[in-house]
């Protein structure tokens, strides 16, 4: 059996693995959905989610979403859960975007259909959220490298070092500390992504893995990428084999479809799978609120721009070549995937979905995976070039008036692990819809005071309202005063009310806000995360307290999430 064969033969060379077993590799071909409507099977519960055709009922939703991926999926889960009615307009014919994975019908093998995604994260938020919408398998995935007629684990360890020079015996992290000081031998900072790696693993071991696996994947040197492509290859300085070394890894126990589907099962929720956004132009100018978007950011300007139709960013994609294993009871790969540096091979690794958790099957399959210059865009090229190519774009999608929020790896030209996504996707949501509302009550006080407020507020988006009482003052100059005030603040918004019938009557005015701002029954806006703060013309004294406690206690840095672990949800 060609699992024996790996067993006694552990050097055999990758060519002899596709044998009469193992049917002929063709470009993998995508799998499509069709119809007026998409099922989605949620515990023995069909949830639909709807086509919508036209732009009146576009018009109705609160929020547009494009882009049914990771980032479009959690910005729509987030509103819905806040009371907002959601359309997220999707082009392919699936939800999960690039994670999206299904059964394969002949061998009962769920695969990814856009390469393999492992879920790693050291952030216990992020952790939760993901469990609020399936249970998860802990997995702990584990990568072999064929270099030099052997197989190694990547990333580098003790082990690797030890395979690949046969003059190293590494006992333990000191003398594995010692040896990569030794190979190492520079000071300088990296500039590029060729330094970066000799920086942290020596020019040999760049040589024989570093250097020709990213002239393969970025088809281009080293040197002429940014440090941080090599930057995030960690590397260990023990004998752990294990890919990453995140403290929550796994795999969702239904796949990753079946996640975003839970995330999306929301009745406030509908989307429109099959349909470019870029076709709905008439209908997106005139629609009135927030569109967030989860696209290629170089797209979005050509179409929006005309004088920038020229514009592009480059990418890298991957090309995907499938195998199936027939009758094989056993395991064809020594690990879920192989990587292959050498530029001897077209591809950079294969992948065995088979021995990816809660998979049963008499036969496996196999995936190479193909850097490509076309296709879907994958990888954000990290160079120069490229960089300033996109803060040009960034710079004059920010001087321009717009209701658009660009939200995930392909908005942000920049390269994102599924948690990243995730967290980029939560505080964006965070930062969109928290707000701070301060009201104020003035009579004859000196106001001058909201300046010094506001710059000690700078990460704080505020709305101000002041209820003016002096008969002597008009509404349209202190309008323009308060305006000047925050004009260089992060504020939404300067509402002032003519409350001069209630002259000493704060409390009426602070009842009369809630009722008109604070709390519409229909909007429920203290869901979306406003806060409400209170305030006399006379506040000048407690000025760092407020500001203190808006910073410290409400406003954190850190996510603020509250979600149910899977179980508990119906």
């Amino acid at each position: 059996m060609l699992f024996a064969i790996f067993m006694t033969a552990g050097l055999i060379r990758e060519n002899n693995l596709f044998n009469e077993n193992i049917q002929m590799f063709s470009v993998f071909s995508f799998h499509e959905q069709h119809g007026l409507e998409f099922e989605i099977p949620k515990r023995n519960v069909n949830h639909r989610v709807f086509f919508v055709n036209s732009s009146e009922q576009i018009n109705h939703f609160d929020v547009l979403v494009v882009g049914a991926g990771l980032s479009g999926s959690v910005i729509a889960e987030r509103y819905a859960a806040a009371g907002l009615s959601v359309l997220l307009v999707e082009k392919r014919t699936h939800l999960a975007g690039n994670c999206y994975d299904y059964v394969d019908n002949r061998t009962g093998i769920r695969m990814n259909e856009y390469g393999a995604h492992l879920f790693h994260t050291n952030e216990p938020k992020i952790w939760n959220y993901v469990n609020a919408f399936s249970k998860w398998s802990r997995f702990d995935h584990r990568v072999l490298a064929w270099v030099d007629g052997k197989y190694v684990p990547v990333p580098v360890n003790i082990n690797t070092v030890n395979l690949l020079f046969d003059d190293t015996h590494i006992q333990n992290s000191f003398e594995m500390e010692s040896w990569l000081k030794n190979e190492i031998n520079t000071t300088t900072k990296p500039k590029n992504s060729e330094d970066m790696a000799i920086s942290r693993v020596g020019k040999r071991l760049f040589q024989k893995i570093f250097e020709p696996y990213t002239q393969k994947q970025w088809n281009m040197s080293a040197k002429d990428l940014d440090p941080s492509v090599t930057g995030r290859i960690p590397v260990f300085k023990n004998f752990d084999n294990r890919y990453f070394s995140d403290k929550y890894q796994g795999l969702p126990d239904h796949g990753y479809t079946s996640l975003v589907e839970s995330m999306l099962k929301h009745p406030f929720i509908q989307v429109w799978l099959n349909k470019d956004f870029f076709e709905l132009d008439q209908w997106i100018q005139k629609y009135p609120k927030k569109i967030y978007y989860t696209g290629p950011i170089d797209l979005y300007v050509q179409k929006t721009f005309s004088d920038l139709k020229d514009q592009t960013l480059e990418y890298r994609s991957l090309r995907f070549e499938k195998a199936v294993v027939l009758n094989h009871q056993g395991l064809v790969l020594p690990a879920p995937v192989v990587n292959y540096p050498s530029l001897d091979y077209p591809y950079t690794r294969v992948v065995e979905y088979k021995q990816l958790p809660m998979q049963t099957s008499s036969h496996s399959i196999l995936v190479r995976e193909y850097p490509s210059a076309t296709g879907e865009p994958y990888y954000p090229i990290p160079n120069a070039k490229n960089k300033l190519a996109y803060f040009k774009l960034r710079s004059r999608l920010e001087n321009t008036s717009t209701k658009t929020v660009f939200v995930g790896r392909l908005a942000n030209y920049k390269y994102f692990n599924m948690d990243d996504a995730i967290k980029n996707s939560l505080e964006v949501y965070w930062n969109e819809t928290r707000r701070l509302h301060i009201v104020i009550t003035k009579f004859k006080e000196d106001i001058s005071w909201i300046q010094k407020l506001c710059s000690m507020l700078k990460n704080v988006r505020t709305a101000w309202f002041v209820y003016l009482k002096n008969q002597d003052e008009k509404l349209a100059q202190v309008q323009s005063d308060v305006e000047y005030m925050v004009s260089g603040c992060n504020y939404d918004s300067v509402t002032v009310i003519d409350h001069r019938a209630n002259v000493g009557r704060e409390g009426l005015a602070w009842a009369e806000y809630m009722l008109s701002y604070g709390s519409d029954s229909t909007n429920d806006l203290t869901k979306l995360g406003i806060i409400h703060v209170f305030l006399q013309g006379n506040i000048e004294a407690p000025l760092f307290k407020v500001a203190n406690y808006v910073n410290k206690n409400i406003f954190k840095k850190e996510l603020d999430i509250d979600m149910e672990p899977f179980d508990h949800i119906g």
